[in-house]
């Protein structure tokens, strides 16, 4: 899974949360425990995760975007320059969103962003990518 920042998004891309913020993730259940829908990362309930490297949006000198390591940039048809973001924890912000992306026997739960995390937001596919994440329960 990675999360998209479109060209008119880039500068302004990297929030820090100032309340807890309520999203939602896919996990397959396996053995009673849980992984990521996508990388197969296990997870535990209650418990705080970290990601200590997220990125910085890159910056525009001489009218030219200065990209930083470990974020993939490519441009889309209408040649406008997208950042592909894959570092850090995926989870989206609506039900109805993950609800449509849900797979075959995949479970969804609420989590939560922190106060006080980082995190990348995708206002077109209503996602995010944080620098920490709580799962809380499963809802679905």
């Amino acid at each position: 899974m990675c999360l998209i920042i479109r060209n008119n998004e880039i500068s302004n891309a990297l929030y820090v949360a100032n309340e807890d913020i309520k999203c939602y993730k896919r996990f397959n259940i396996e053995r009673g425990k849980l992984y990521s829908a996508f990388r197969a990362f296990e997870y535990n309930l209650n418990k705080l995760y970290k990601e200590p490297k997220m990125i910085i949006p890159p910056q525009i000198v001489n009218g030219r975007y200065q990209f930083k390591p470990k974020l993939k940039y490519f441009y889309n048809p209408t040649k406008r320059a997208i950042a592909s973001i894959e570092r850090g924890f995926h989870s989206y912000s609506s039900l109805k969103v993950v609800n449509r992306r849900q797979c075959c026997n995949e479970k969804i739960f609420l989590c939560i962003i922190p106060k006080g995390s980082e995190f990348y937001y995708d206002n077109v596919d209503k996602e995010y990518c944080s620098n920490q994440i709580i799962i809380k329960k499963q809802i679905g």
